[in-house]
């Protein structure tokens, strides 16, 4: 069975990270779209966890009804959670991605994979409005602070991790690790 591009980069995100969880593959594919350029072409909103689409669960879920990944839920820290993996089935289906589509998740798998998902919450809600800030342009922003956009809606941050997050995010970005222009992260 040929998978479509969306569910080709999400398999291959899963192949290259067993036991990935339901929030970084979510946070995964909106860094991969919006800050990698990858054109996925998901809707992304701000939700309770940082940007969040349906269509991406429902890729997901996709996935998981035709066998290609399989997930066990887990329990840490008084929370539970979901570990992803492919299935044999996930495994042996050929992807058409290119050298650079597979670059790019290396890349986003190297840079975050790592984080936990409160982290990934805080970092992708950062792109967020830095991303919107792009979208609504810089002379209709002028009162736009991505910093205090992500203060007030993620008051359980605080100021500092807030702001490092930002700068480790701005020296990233001044790497040319990104293929879209941020210009508030300048």
């Amino acid at each position: 069975m040929k998978l479509d591009y969306n569910r080709d980069i999400m398999l291959t995100m899963i192949r290259k990270n067993p036991d990935i969880g339901k929030t970084a593959v979510m946070k995964y594919t909106f860094f991969l779209q919006k800050a990698f350029g990858l054109k996925l072409g998901y809707p992304f909103s701000i939700y309770t966890y940082g940007p969040y689409s349906s269509d991406v669960s429902e890729d997901l879920d996709s996935l998981m009804f035709y066998s290609f990944i399989d997930s066990e839920e887990y329990t840490y820290e008084k929370r539970s959670g979901y570990k992803i993996r492919a299935t044999k089935k996930g495994e042996k289906v050929q992807t058409e991605l290119t050298d650079e589509e597979n670059q790019k998740i290396d890349q986003v798998l190297e840079l975050f994979g790592d984080k936990l998902a409160r982290e990934l919450e805080l970092v992708s809600t950062i792109l967020y409005f830095v991303d919107l800030q792009e979208r609504i342009g810089h002379e209709n922003s002028k009162n736009f602070n991505v910093i205090e956009n992500v203060k007030a809606i993620k008051p359980h941050f605080n100021d500092s991790e807030i702001e490092s997050e930002f700068e480790n995010l701005r020296q990233l970005n001044k790497q040319n690790l990104f293929k879209c222009n941020f210009a508030a992260l300048l």
